[in-house]
């Protein structure tokens, strides 16, 4: 196995992740460069395949995109390669690709992937990363800074009456008015708990990274019949509902018990730093070829990703909640109540 790393991405790729993918995904990688893959010619490729093991990294695995072509091409010239695969929130990309791949470590669980590969949180935007972990007075019960989409207009109003808080609505993601990631990262640490609804389509969502890196607790929702985080966390410490009615009842409990909160906290905090551990020492393993893995999210990936409990919430979400007229329904049903609360506040 080749000791030298070279990262090969597309200067389209958004730089949102990068400190997710430095300073977690290969944070115990040595002798890692990065080149972009437009700045390589076919010629260059017999040099670096001599020298280094070659990880693409990728938003995507569409077949007709530009740069996935490039991709695709540069890497038959290539006696190995691993993939970093950080888009595909609605699962519905092509994996023909993967079946080539030393090692595939994608962002969201799909246990309808028939090629080997290990689901990875999506992460965290850029400037979240703690590198201090202190822990600041907390002010506010709760905070939701996010798209007011799904589920998540009932949430606000299920936790409003719950004082003080902060939530605030963007209009799209990445939404030029959002509150910076300093704020946002300030404002978290001042929060008991970050609530964290489904993203748009996947149930991951890059704020639960976000609310563990400042020294905040996530709640989170089941996935139907299945605790979907398990698949990406292990046996992780983080409060979780049914339904987001519970929510209130738990913050409250919380709210009144400060020394059960400060131990939960604690525990949560012991469990990340041990999670994070894991996690890049074993994709270091996996990179390096030693399949010794410690990660229990690997396992349960491997063991109960089959289970039918699994394969049915995944089939009814990305399959049959998308067929068109069951979303066009949806989608009418959803905009009329939305319309309805929003006339009410």
């Amino acid at each position: 196995m080749k000791e030298k790393i070279l990262i090969i991405k597309s200067k389209n790729l958004s730089s949102f992740e990068n400190e997710y993918v430095e300073k977690v995904i290969l944070n115990k990688i040595n002798h890692v460069s990065y080149k972009y893959l437009e700045d390589l010619k076919k010629k260059d490729f017999l040099k670096i395949n001599k020298d280094f093991h070659v990880i693409f990294q990728v938003s995507d695995v569409i077949r007709n995109s530009e740069t996935f072509k490039n991709i695709d091409e540069c890497s038959k010239n290539l006696d190995e390669f691993s993939l970093i695969h950080l888009g595909d929130e609605t699962l519905g990309q092509s994996y023909e690709f993967y079946k080539n791949c030393k090692v595939v470590l994608r962002a969201y669980f799909n246990p309808n992937i028939k090629y080997k590969n290990y689901a990875i949180p999506v992460g965290f935007q850029s400037g979240f990363k703690n590198e201090k972990r202190t822990k600041e007075k907390k002010f506010y019960k709760w905070v939701f800074f996010g798209q007011l989409h799904n589920d998540r207009y009932r949430i606000i109003n299920y936790l409003k009456a719950l004082t003080p808080n902060l939530y605030q609505k963007s209009e799209s993601f990445m939404d030029k008015n959002s509150i910076s990631v300093e704020k946002q990262k300030e404002i978290y640490q001042k929060s008991m708990f970050v609530i964290c609804p489904f993203g748009v389509i996947n149930p991951d969502t890059f704020r639960i990274m976000e609310t563990l890196e400042s020294d905040s607790i996530p709640i989170i929702k089941k996935f139907y019949f299945t605790d979907y985080f398990k698949f990406i966390y292990g046996d992780h410490p983080f409060p979780t509902v049914v339904s987001w009615k519970n929510a209130s009842k738990l913050i409250n409990y919380y709210s009144e018990n400060k020394n059960k909160y400060d131990q939960l906290q604690d525990d949560i905090e012991e469990w990340y730093i041990n999670y994070l551990n894991n996690l890049t020492e074993d994709i270091k393993n996996l990179i390096y070829g030693k399949e010794n893995i410690q990660s229990k999210q690997f396992y349960y990936q491997k063991a109960h990703g089959r289970k039918l409990s699994v394969v049915f919430s995944f089939w009814f979400e990305f399959k049959f909640k998308r067929m068109k007229y069951i979303y066009r329904i949806n989608k009418i049903i959803l905009r009329i109540y939305y319309k309805i609360i929003s006339l009410l506040e």
